[in-house]
C-alpha cells in the first residue's frame, strides 16, 4: 500500500503524535510530566507537518482513499487541514521561493537582531499567509482535492468539538498550545532556511543543513536545495540528490552541519547569516 517502504516511519511518528495528543484526555499527566509533556507533543506536531509536507508532495499511498484517510490523521496531528498548505506551499512558496511574491519571504523578517526577527517573521508570516490566499487572483486549489479538504475540517471540527465538551483546559494545554507551538516551528525553519539566500538562483534560494540525526528525525528536510530543485522527489531520496548537486551551490554558505548551531549564530546576528 505504501509507495516507499521508508514511510513506514513516517506513520509511527505521525500516531505516536496522536497519541501524545489524546492520552491526556484519558490519563492527565502529572503536574511535573506537563511541561515535558506539551514540549514532547510540540515537537511531534512540527514533524508531522513536515511528514504532511511531504506527503503533498508525494502521497505517502497508491491508493488515493487511503491517503484521504491520512490526510485526517495528519489534520488531526497538526490542527490544521492537510490540504491547506498546497495552495501557500505547493502553488505560491515553491514558485517564488523567497521572491517578494512570496507569501513567507523572509524580507517579512524585517532588520534588527537574529532572535527578534525570527519571533516577528513567525507572526507576520503567519498572518500575511492568511491574508493573501484570499486575494481573487490567488491560486487555488485543484477540484480533485476540495472534497478530501472539506472533510478533514469536518472531521477536525468535531473532534474538536468533542475534546472540548470533555474537558477544555486539557483541549487548550496539551492540543491547541502543541498545534501553535508545532505550527511556529514549522514557519521558523522556513526562515532559517532562506534568508539571506538568492531567489533568483536556482540552486541558492535555499540553505541546507546536513546532520545526520537531524535528518533522520525530520525527514532530509535539510537538504532544502535539493526539494526545491525536484518538490516531487520522495523525501528518501534527497540525500543522493543533494550528493550531486552539492559541488553547484553558488557559493560555500549555502550548507550548514548543524541547524542548531545556525540558530545560534543567526539570533545574535543582526543581518541574515551568509
Amino acid at each position: 500500500m505504501l509507495k516507499h517502504r521508508a514511510d513506514v516511519r513516517s506513520l509511527a511518528f505521525v500516531t505516536v503524535a496522536l497519541l501524545l495528543l489524546g492520552l491526556p484526555h484519558a490519563w492527565l499527566p502529572t503536574p511535573g510530566l506537563a511541561v515535558p509533556w506539551i514540549a514532547c507533543a510540540s515537537l511531534a506536531c512540527f514533524i508531522a507537518s513536515i511528514i504532511n509536507h511531504n506527503h503533498m508532495h508525494q502521497p505517502v499511498f497508491t491508493d488515493r482513499r487511503w491517503n484521504i484517510c491520512f490526510n485526517l490523521a495528519l489534520s488531526l496531528a497538526r490542527g490544521h487541514s492537510a490540504s491547506g498548505v498546497i495552495v501557500p506551499h505547493n502553488l505560491n512558496h515553491h514558485v517564488q521561493a523567497g521572491a517578494e511574491d512570496d507569501w513567507i519571504s523572509p524580507r517579512l523578517a524585517g532588520q534588527g537582531l537574529g532572535w527578534w526577527r525570527l519571533l516577528r517573521y513567525v507572526v507576520v508570516a503567519s498572518g500575511n499567509m492568511m491574508i493573501q490566499r484570499q486575494r481573487a487572483d490567488a491560486p487555488r486549489l485543484p477540484k480533485s482535492m476540495r472534497a478530501s479538504l472539506i472533510l478533514e475540517k469536518l472531521v477536525l471540527a468535531i473532534v474538536v468539538a468533542l475534546a472540548c465538551l470533555h474537558d477544555w483546559q486539557i483541549f487548550l494545554a496539551y492540543n491547541v498550545v502543541p498545534w501553535l507551538l508545532g505550527l511556529a516551528l514549522l514557519v521558523g525553519v522556513n526562515l532559517l532556511q532562506h534568508d539571506g539566500c538568492d531567489p533568483s538562483s536556482v540552486l541558492g534560494e535555499s540553505r541546507n543543513f546536513t546532520g545526520k540525526w537531524g535528518n533522520w528525525m525530520f525527514f532530509n528536510n535539510g537538504f532544502h536545495s535539493a526539494h526545491h530543485y525536484k518538490p516531487a522527489l520522495h523525501w528518501s531520496q534527497l540525500p543522493a540528490l543533494h550528493a550531486t548537486l552539492a559541488q553547484r551551490l553558488p557559493g560555500n554558505d549555502l550548507t550548514h552541519a548543524s541547524i542548531v548551531v545556525y540558530l545560534l549564530h543567526f539570533g545574535w546576528s543582526r543581518a541574515g547569516v551568509r
